[in-house]
């Protein structure tokens, strides 16, 4: 807007004139419109506008209610103002007023409400609706679940560009959801959405290029996908990236381009990055030869459950690279990286074992071997010969928190349950995600996550939901949330209440959700204390009902501390877990599991509390399964 139109806009909206308050609240929105920005000017002029009637005013005041853009962040005022646009039949107010009543924000969770205004404005032709109508037919969210009909919805907004909608609608060519398999045809959709910038879309398009699936292999054309999605950001990206640099796979061999990509994902947690970046530090290639950085890196991956580092990490202690010689640990980790078959890492455990043997000439083994405690639970994990492809696991262990008191042995805690949940339980590796010191982002994407791999397993699949990690109550309405660890205690908004992750495991299509949580929800630490951001007093949180097909496992009732067992580093509830899932190899029916843990937490605790505090494991179950879930078996 020229600062001449400006001006005879701001003397007709002066004047009242409904569109002309409207276009100057547009320019204070806007940059480079002849006005300084200023969104409190803005939601000034929308509100003259909007209480005249206009709709276009009535919803931009909507999104900047929702928003929190030049007034205060208030869903209900948001709704407010979306229905009145929305009555008027304005598309974009008809989307958003369907997306509060998906999301329960300024109204209660409504999906029936949320699928009829999806469809008011998807049937003008709205982008967004049509795919979020789409993904109501594809969830049977509000409306009978339809392949078809979210594939025809999902196609409508492709059609016009909405990059969202056109990865949906891969994945339905892809899955054989409502149409005929063709992967062809998924590629041809991955391909539209990875060109608008897409970067799940550009990964699966470079996974497509490398397996030929869909397309013709392409080495070249993999390249260049992974890294348009690494140079957004993308960890899977960098992973793949990295390892092609480093081989020369798609792109001309390069150590410092491979070390680059590498580095990025390590310093984000990948374990494969974090190993292929200790075999550059103890190669030297792309960088200065560096053992001390290697065993840096091959550790953080080997505790992640990488076999390759672990293997790696037990040649630097048997060779003395970047640490002491220590056959001991040595053969720890070759240990831990065999029995996850990992051919290598079997025969150089032979190798080890027998020299080691032969240099203590049958002594005892050195002062530095683990504890009997650690051994028992940690090492001595059975492995199951049979694979379970139908569950996917998020295990979650927060123990470095930013603004609240640490919490002991909660990452060893989630490193070993993952362990047994992948050798025990046998639940694939990539269909397990290990998260170390989460933050709120990343628990929403591992439930994400979860959602995805629900959704291709048609309904067949079974989740389990680990965490270990400060719990803590809302004052007000004792409700419970896991507190991430760049959260605050005393602030539940940067918090995920288990009240929205009972609801959306229990959207999931799946055949069975069993959660475990380490934690307590009174705003008390492991040692008993209260946390730095609690008051005076520990608050007896309300119990969040499960749904579904769902069975939840607390570490403790409401008003209870979950107490570490130090001397066996682990919270008490996961170490007793951890045991009975040890002693049964995982086939222990879910009943019998809860009547263990009561028992032997209770009774520990008792006998580790100078004042006798007694903490009460306890099970919290879904209507619909009543008693049958006692039944039920943990080992699938």
């Amino acid at each position: 807007m020229s600062q001449n139109l400006y001006k005879n806009n701001i003397e007709a909206a002066k004047r009242g004139d409904a569109e002309a308050q409207k276009n100057v609240g547009k320019a204070y929105y806007s940059t480079g419109k002849g006005v300084a920005h200023d969104y409190s000017q803005a939601v000034y002029w929308f509100r003259k506008a909007a209480e005249q009637g206009d709709a276009e005013a009535q919803f931009n005041l909507g999104a900047c209610y929702e928003l929190g853009l030049g007034v205060k962040q208030d869903y209900t005022q948001a709704v407010y103002w979306y229905r009145k646009a929305a009555e008027k039949e304005d598309s974009g107010a008809q989307n958003n007023l369907g997306v509060c009543y998906k999301e329960g924000h300024g109204v209660d969770k409504d999906y029936s409400l949320a699928a009829y205004w999806y469809r008011k404005a998807a049937e003008k032709g709205d982008i967004s609706a049509q795919n979020n109508l789409g993904i109501c037919y594809e969830k049977g969210d509000g409306v009978k679940q339809n392949y078809s009909q979210a594939v025809y919805w999902y196609r409508k907004a492709a059609e016009q560009g909405k990059s969202e909608a056109q990865r949906n609608l891969a994945l339905c060519y892809e899955y054989g959801k409502g149409v005929i398999q063709n992967y062809t045809q998924a590629f041809y959709w991955n391909h539209k959405a990875a060109e608008q910038g897409d970067t799940l879309a550009q990964n699966i398009i470079g996974a497509n290029y490398g397996e030929g699936k869909g397309v013709k292999q392409d080495l070249s054309k993999s390249a260049y996908w992974f890294k348009k999605a690494a140079e957004q950001g993308s960890c899977l990206a960098q992973n793949f990236l990295s390892f092609m640099y480093y081989i020369g796979q798609g792109v001309k061999q390069d150590y410092y381009q491979a070390v680059f990509w590498a580095k990025k994902a390590a310093e984000k947690g990948e374990s494969f990055s974090q190993n292929l970046l200790g075999a550059c530090y103890g190669e030297g290639h792309g960088v200065d030869k560096d053992d001390t950085q290697a065993v840096y890196w091959y550790r953080k991956a080997a505790e992640q459950g990488n076999s390759d580092a672990q293997n790696n990490l037990a040649i630097c202690y048997k060779e003395g690279r970047g640490v002491d010689k220590d056959y001991s640990k040595a053969i720890y980790w070759y240990r831990k990286a065999a029995e996850q078959g990992l051919p290598a890492a079997i025969e150089n455990l032979a190798i080890a074992e027998a020299e080691q043997k032969e240099q203590q000439n049958g002594q005892q083994h050195s002062s530095s071997a683990i504890t009997p405690n650690a051994v028992a639970v940690d090492i001595d994990i059975p492995k199951s010969q049979k694979r379970d492809e139908n569950t996917y696991a998020v295990v979650i262990g927060n123990e470095k928190y930013k603004n609240e008191s640490d919490v002991p042995y909660a990452l060893n805690d989630a490193r070993v349950f993952y362990q047994y949940v992948t050798k025990t339980l046998g639940v694939p590796e990539n269909q397990v995600q290990l998260k170390e010191n989460a933050s709120l982002n990343e628990i929403k994407q591992c439930v994400k996550w979860l959602t995805m791999a629900m959704d291709a397993s048609s309904g067949n699949g079974k989740i389990i939901f680990y965490y270990a990690g400060h719990g803590i109550p809302d004052e007000a309405t004792q409700s419970s949330y896991l507190l991430p660890v760049d959260g605050m205690g005393s602030d539940v908004e940067y918090a995920y209440s288990l009240e929205s992750l009972y609801s959306e495991l229990s959207k999931m299509p799946s055949d069975r959700i069993m959660v475990f949580l380490d934690a307590c929800f009174s705003g008390a630490k492991r040692n008993g204390q209260l946390m730095n951001s609690a008051r005076g007093v520990a608050i007896k949180a309300k119990a969040s009902r499960p749904k579904g097909n769902m069975i939840v496992f607390s570490a403790a009732q409401g008003d209870e501390t979950a107490y570490p067992y130090d001397d066996c580093q682990h919270g008490m509830f996961t170490y007793f877990l951890l045991k009975k899932i040890q002693e049964t190899e995982g086939n222990v029916t879910l009943g019998d599991l809860s009547e263990f843990l009561t028992k032997s937490v209770k009774m520990q605790s008792s006998r580790n509390n100078e004042k006798n505090q007694v903490q009460t494991p306890t099970v919290n179950v879904s209507p619909a399964l009543k008693k049958a879930w006692m039944k039920l078996q943990l080992k699938q």
